[in-house]
């Protein structure tokens, strides 16, 4: 039923939060690394790239050697930086144009992995400019204090890589600020130790969206924002504005009468007569198993927007709606529904879902199937790299 369910992105309001994010920078003039990985949180990374790549982004960044690939044939001039340790690439292969044009970055994670690249830079006879992390409290990846002193020596040494960027990454900057300032000390302190060893053209950067949010002191000389572009930090910033609702119809509708059960298990027993309706969206498109009897849909109707809850377990690909309070007001099959509306903080918001559902904004874009077509509003872009090929 992908043909009564889509998902619409507001490109215009893409290039809006942009804008508030240039905004918030201008005071410390860094600059702004688009994250467009997981196929831009489950967005579209091609046609972000095609609005930031003109409004906004000085580099862009993605996961993987996959996923820098998908954007490799894109008409657009910023370098990009891969996030995980990529640690071979085939030769030749598709990136290769990138790698000789010294386009496309790579985040060093520890010592073998800095000789690794090293050697892919070898292989192509360039020097690819690398940014070395380091693990300021993420316990996740990166290089140790010990390693980063010797990483930045060993850098300088390689015929193979040519040192960009030092980098860490912040774990808290949404909860705990207090530990925030204590990875922006470890990495002011990991600089500084080596400071005397660093070319002027060294790019600093940590801030993650919260953090870029929270004052120029984390900004350093870039910033690394993804959600922030899609209107989902806000509330550490008041003017991002959400860029997505996923819209579907009632494909069913009809009366019960009180004491019947709704759904698998049976977990919802009706206290009155009740007109139900039926939409096409479930888990395997993405809606998350955990709102069964506990999400609310707004249902456009003739007199206006209502919301209505979801009753019983959510199936595969069909949720039930309470449709009885505003019978009538002019519901029937083929009626528009917003399963994700597009306000900051409504019943029906991205935000308020995923605290019910008990998950994160990410974990909810991310998990979009892709086999719910996604309807783009064009940006207010002119430009000829304007998007040229929507996903439909």
């Amino acid at each position: 039923m992908s043909d009564n369910s889509w998902i619409e992105i507001d490109l215009g309001k893409v290039a809006a939060n942009a804008a508030v994010m240039r905004r918030i920078l201008a005071p410390s003039g860094a600059m702004l690394c688009a994250v467009v990985k997981a196929d831009g949180y489950g967005i579209g990374a091609d046609p972000l790239v095609g609005v930031l790549s003109q409004c906004a982004a000085d580099m862009f960044a993605v996961f993987g050697a996959d996923q820098a690939r998908a954007l490799s044939f894109r008409a657009f001039t910023q370098p990009i930086l891969l996030m995980a340790p990529v640690r071979s690439l085939a030769h030749p292969e598709p990136l290769d144009e990138l790698i000789t044009q010294q386009r496309l970055h790579f985040t060093i994670h520890d010592l073998a992995h800095l000789k690794q690249v090293n050697q892919i830079g070898i292989d192509r006879s360039v020097a690819i400019p690398v940014h070395l992390m380091l693990d300021t409290g993420m316990s996740r990846s990166g290089l140790s204090f010990e390693q980063f002193g010797a990483a930045v020596k060993l850098a300088y040494d390689m015929p193979g890589v040519e040192l960009a960027g030092l980098m860490t990454h912040a774990a808290t900057a949404e909860s705990d600020e207090d530990f925030l300032k204590q990875q922006r000390l470890r990495f002011v302190t990991a600089v500084e130790m080596v400071d005397p060893d660093l070319q002027d053209d060294v790019t600093l950067h940590m801030a993650n969206s919260a953090a870029t949010c929270r004052g120029a002191s984390y900004h350093f000389d870039m910033v690394r924002v993804g959600v922030s572009l899609l209107g989902y930090d806000h509330d550490l910033c008041a003017d991002l504005q959400p860029v997505m609702k996923w819209c579907s119809k009632l494909m069913h509708v009809q009366s019960y009468p009180a004491g019947r059960v709704v759904g698998y298990g049976s977990t919802f027993t009706l206290n009155r007569q009740s007109l139900l309706g039926v939409v096409p969206v479930g888990f395997a498109d993405g809606y998350p198993l955990s709102l069964s009897s506990l999400g609310k849909v707004k249902v456009i109707t003739d007199s206006g927007p209502r919301i209505v809850p979801i009753l019983g377990r959510i199936n595969m690909d069909q949720i039930v709606l309470d449709l009885t309070d505003i019978a009538s007001d002019g519901v029937h099959v083929g009626t528009t529904t917003e399963v994700i509306d597009d306000s900051r903080d409504g019943e029906c918001s991205l935000v308020k879902l995923a605290e019910l559902g008990k998950t994160h904004v990410y974990e909810m874009l991310c998990r979009l199937s892709w086999h719910v077509p996604r309807r783009y509003t064009t940006a207010p872009v002119t430009s000829p790299n304007q998007i040229t090929a929507m996903r439909m």
